[in-house]
């Protein structure tokens, strides 16, 4: 057990230093502190290669320079327009396929709150998921609860297509699954847009379930009777959440693992 410490306080003091004399990754400074849990996930992801763990780091940041749009709202006044949108959510508890998180599209208001700053906030929710190595192995969906979309919702996200599709290929979404609970008005054109972001390689369709419908065995079957009893009441379940207490302390726990 010494042995694994002595290790690991070894490997994370030669990535700081390799981070600290690379002229484009010293910035980030947030990253060079030994108790950093992004440090230390990207040792463990490379098995306490120093040299691996240093490429991943570099294409973390190579990513999120070609998704700046995103992350220049990683910083507490954007997030908190878009935790005041009370769309987005990690649930409490684990179902049987990982960790859940629930993105209400269509109570999300374009006006309000843009595009890259929802995607900030909802990027930041996925990636405290993955400070979790337990979390991050059992692996997670992202729910896109889509009744009640219209189009200016979906015209609002194409200027964020691209760099959507970039974090949707990068180690973010290595472990996520993309379920859909759709408008069955429009469920072409919103799978459409959804295949375009690509946020795995198959998109499933999460039924919605009303009191006494028997879909609800569907949901059971993916997600775990235990969960779904546990879900939101608008989602079928016996809970109430509030949904900005709770997005608002998964940032204030986890900012400033991802940002000076």
């Amino acid at each position: 057990m010494d042995d694994e410490f002595t290790r690991s306080q070894v490997c994370t003091s030669q990535l700081i230093t390799r981070i600290k004399e690379d002229e484009g990754l010293c910035i980030h400074t947030f990253i060079t502190t030994e108790d950093s849990k992004l440090l230390q996930m990207f040792l463990n992801r490379a098995n306490f290669d120093v040299e691996k763990a240093f490429v991943l780091v570099q294409e973390y940041f190579r990513d999120r320079l070609l998704c700046h749009k995103i992350f220049t709202h990683y910083k507490m006044d954007s997030l908190t327009k878009g935790i005041s949108t009370k769309t987005v959510m990690i649930l409490p508890q684990m179902s049987q396929i990982g960790t859940v998180i629930i993105f209400k599209v269509g109570a999300w208001s374009p006006e309000d709150c843009s595009i890259y700053e929802i995607s900030a906030l909802l990027t930041l929710v996925m990636e405290s998921v993955g400070l979790d190595e337990q979390k991050r192995n059992a692996g997670y969906s992202v729910i896109y609860d889509l009744r009640s979309v219209f189009l200016k919702q979906l015209n609002a996200m194409r200027p964020a297509v691209k760099v959507l599709k970039v974090i949707s290929q990068s180690y973010l979404s290595s472990q996520c699954r993309m379920q859909l609970i759709a408008n069955a008005m429009m469920p072409a054109m919103i799978t459409a847009m959804m295949n375009l972001v690509s946020f795995s390689k198959e998109i499933k369709n999460v039924p919605y379930p009303k009191p006494g419908d028997s879909q609800k065995r569907e949901l059971d079957e993916i997600f775990g009777p235990e969960f779904v009893a546990s879900l939101p009441e608008e989602y079928g379940g016996s809970a109430v959440y509030n949904w900005y207490e709770c997005t608002n302390k998964i940032v204030e726990d986890n900012l400033l693992e991802f940002a000076s």
